[in-house]
């Protein structure tokens, strides 16, 4: 399937970079939220096993193709789970969808916005104040937490 070749290259990039032991990369359906009063479709992501907050959050999916907001549910799911000093980062930063998602997220968390370029554009989003380039380096090494998160 599609979505599992995704996962097997993530997991296959994570390992070239010896950062296998920092990240999980996860496979899930897709699945109804009530979020604001609206049903939102996004993973079907199990919330008991986050024992630890995430302290990054890269959201690569899913595929904004049918919902150009279909990554918005990300944060509003995870928000209790989120440390205080939570980085995330939304690739494809270049589409519509991503860009309103990148903005309502930095409405909610009272955060930070960034636009870190790249081939199809990144938004970082910060809660308090943004680490230079070094920093988030390091952090990408230390403890983060990373849900790569595929449609079955």
């Amino acid at each position: 399937m599609l979505k599992s070749k995704y996962a097997s290259i993530t997991r296959s990039l994570l390992e070239q970079h010896d950062l296998s032991e920092w990240a999980d990369v996860e496979t899930a359906p897709i699945k109804p939220w009530q979020i604001n009063g609206h049903e939102l479709l996004w993973y079907n992501v199990d919330l008991d096993i986050l024992n630890k907050p995430i302290d990054m959050l890269l959201v690569d999916g899913p595929p904004g193709v049918d919902d150009p907001m279909a990554r918005y549910p990300a944060v509003p799911v995870l928000q209790r789970h989120l440390s205080e000093e939570c980085t995330i980062v939304l690739d494809d930063g270049d589409r519509s969808g991503e860009l309103e998602t990148a903005h309502r997220w930095t409405d909610e968390l009272s955060g930070e916005l960034k636009y870190g370029g790249g081939a199809k554009g990144t938004w970082i989003i910060r809660r308090k104040n943004f680490l230079n380039h070094d920093e988030v380096q390091r952090a990408a090494r230390s403890s983060f937490y990373h849900h790569s998160l595929l449609q079955r």
